[in-house]
């Protein structure tokens, strides 16, 4: 069964997520390779269970989040022209660069 302890253990190469055009597309801005490493997609199985915990614990009923379900939110406006800013907003976070990110899309696009 997939939970939070295992989640790590049930991911697909980004070269075969069937959304890495988002990430790889040479339309978009194409993120460093050691960037793209970093990226570790769900599998269809690990996808849902994440769907499904949204959906159970309602986390988006209010924007962005239910009140209440963080202790904060913080929030940073992303453009073409500050990447240097988001980093620092990362980093005053204690948000490490080498930090595994996992994507999950909506179960329907799988």
């Amino acid at each position: 069964m997939i939970g939070f302890d295992n989640i790590k253990d049930n991911l697909v190469d980004l070269n075969d997520f069937r959304l890495k055009w988002r990430f790889k597309g040479t339309k978009y801005n194409l993120l460093p390779d050691e960037h793209l490493e970093q990226l570790k997609p769900l599998n269809e199985g690990a996808s849902n269970f994440l769907w499904n915990y949204i959906m159970t614990i309602d986390l988006h009923k209010d924007t962005p989040f239910r009140k209440d379900f963080f202790k904060s939110v913080d929030k940073a406006k992303i453009s073409d022209e500050n990447e240097s800013e988001i980093k620092k907003w990362f980093y005053q976070r204690g948000f490490p660069f080498e930090k595994e990110v996992y994507l999950s899309w909506q179960k329907t696009q799988y």
